[in-house]
C-alpha cells in the first residue's frame, strides 16, 4: 500500500491534540472537584437561596398575587441563611417588621387623605419617620419602613387600597419566608 508523504504527521498532531484536550479536561475536572470540596458551605448556601427563590415564585404563582411574586422571591433571597436557625430567625424578624410596617402604614393611609403629591409626601414622612426610629431601636423592625413605603406607593400607583396592598405584601413575605425555612430544613 502506498502512503501519501506527510500523511502520518497530521494524524500524529491530531492524536497529540486529543491527548492534550483530555489531559486539560481531566485537569479541569480535578480543579472543579477541589473547588467544590473547598467551597462546600458556599455552594450549599447558593443552592439553598436559589431553591428558596424558585419555591417562593412557584407558590406565589399558584396564589396569583400581584407583581407575580416579586416580594415573595425577594424575601426568600433576603432571609435564606447558611444555617436553618439563621433562616428561621431572619424570617421571623422580617415577618414581624413587615407586619408592623403594613399595619401602621395602612392605618395612616386610611386616616390621612393623600390624593395630591404634597399629601403623599406628607403621609410618607408621617409613616416612615416613626418606623425608622423603631427600626433603629429594635432591629426586628428593619423591614417596617420599607413595607410602609410599598404599602403606600403600591396602593397609590396600582389602584389597590392600602388594606389590599398591605395584605398582599404580608402574604408574599410569609410565602418567601416559609420557602426559605422549608428549603433550609431540607438542604
Amino acid at each position: 500500500m502506498d502512503q501519501v508523504p506527510g500523511a502520518a504527521v497530521p494524524r500524529a498532531n491530531e492524536r497529540r491534540r486529543q491527548r492534550r484536550a483530555s489531559m486539560s479536561l481531566a485537569a479541569a475536572l480535578d480543579w472543579l472537584r477541589i473547588q467544590a470540596r473547598d467551597h462546600k458551605a458556599q455552594l450549599l448556601s447558593c443552592l439553598r437561596m436559589t431553591a428558596a427563590a424558585l419555591l417562593a415564585y412557584m407558590l406565589s404563582l399558584s396564589l396569583d398575587v400581584p407583581l407575580h411574586g416579586l416580594w415573595a422571591v425577594l424575601t426568600a433571597v433576603l432571609v435564606t441563611q447558611a444555617s436553618v436557625g439563621g433562616s428561621i430567625n431572619a424570617t421571623i424578624e422580617y415577618v414581624i417588621g413587615t407586619l408592623g410596617g403594613a399595619i401602621y402604614a395602612t392605618a395612616v393611609a386610611m386616616l390621612v387623605p393623600h390624593t395630591s403629591t404634597g399629601a403623599v409626601v406628607a403621609v410618607l414622612g408621617l409613616t416612615i419617620a416613626p418606623l425608622a426610629l423603631l427600626a433603629a431601636v429594635s432591629p426586628r423592625f428593619r423591614a417596617a419602613p420599607f413595607t410602609a413605603v410599598i404599602v403606600l406607593l403600591v396602593s397609590t400607583d396600582f389602584g389597590y387600597g392600602p388594606i389590599a396592598s398591605a395584605v398582599y405584601r404580608v402574604i408574599e413575605v410569609a410565602l418567601g419566608g416559609a420557602s426559605a425555612v422549608i428549603v433550609s430544613l431540607l438542604l
